[in-house]
Formats: structure tokens, sequence, C-alpha cells
């Protein structure tokens, strides 16, 4: 059970928190934690989800630290979390990560899959090209169509880049 200050701070959040965990238990996944610290100088980070599952094709685990947000408001404030989270995650959770041979962690962004949600993913694609996006929604339908916008538009973006190159 979450105190008070392990709980997420917005209804909006705390819902979709909530559906995704779930939705990634259904898939197999086992939950660590919510609001999961870190430590990092100064102070502490926290992560929205953690979770494991085993691998089925190897021995091991794939891990999921995960950052949810219903809404890009603060595109670099985000990245900045993911990849702080990136960094310092795996060295504050070592002895844990190897107990359970971890052989992929993920560090997903994860969007809910809406059309404001993806409108504001595409104003800053290029800022978050190499951070790990999810879109995310209850409805696995329209998860699946936001996913498969972006996709789409990565790939040109990508076309994009490498054709400047």
């Amino acid at each position: 059970m979450m105190d008070d200050r392990q709980k997420p701070y917005d209804h909006k959040h705390a819902t979709m928190l909530r559906e995704y965990i779930a939705a990634k238990v259904a898939e197999g996944f086992t939950l660590l934690g919510v609001e999961m610290p870190y430590n990092r100088r100064p102070g502490n980070g926290f992560v929205d989800a953690v979770l494991y599952r085993s691998l089925a094709d190897a021995p091991g685990t794939e891990w999921l630290v995960a950052e949810v947000k219903p809404s890009l408001a603060d595109v670099g404030g985000t990245i900045r979390q993911v990849k702080i989270a990136a960094r310092h995650f795996p060295d504050t959770y070592r002895d844990l990560l190897t107990a359970k041979n971890a052989i992929a962690i993920r560090y997903p962004l994860v969007l809910w899959a809406s059309t404001e949600t993806y409108a504001q993913w595409r104003q800053y694609a290029e800022l978050l090209a190499d951070v790990d996006i999810e879109f995310f929604h209850a409805d696995p339908v329209v998860a699946r169509h936001f996913a498969g916008l972006h996709e789409i538009h990565r790939a040109v973006c990508l076309a994009r880049t490498e054709s400047v190159r």
C-alpha cells in the first residue's frame, strides 16, 4: 500500500498509471513498485512504475522502468526525467537486477493515446527522437492506432534526418 507521499498527485495520472500497470500485469509482467526511488546527486529521483517478467526464449528477465504522462506539459523536464532514470536506476538496483538476471531494461515514456497527446508528441518529435515512446490506452485498439501513427511519423522523421547527412 502506498503512503500519501507516494500517491500520484494527479487524478488523470493516477488513473492512467493504474490502467497501464493492469495491462502490463495481464501481459505477464510483475509489478515491483510505483514511485520507485533511485539515487542520484543531488537527492533522489522517482519512476512511476517498475515491472519485470521472465523471458520466454532466454533465461533472464525483461524490465520496464516507466514514466507515465497523460500529456506532455513540460517536454524538456520529461526528457531529463527519463534520461536521468536510465542513467541512475541500474546503479541503485544493481543487486536486484543481477539477482533477477535482467537481460533487457526499457525506459519507456508512456503517453496517453489521444489526438491531443499525439499532436503534442508530433510537435516535439525531434526532441523526443531518442526516447522510447509507448502510446497507451485502456482500449488496446486505440493504443495500437496511435502506436501505428507514431511509428509511421517516426520513420519519416528518421528518413529526413538520414537524407540530410
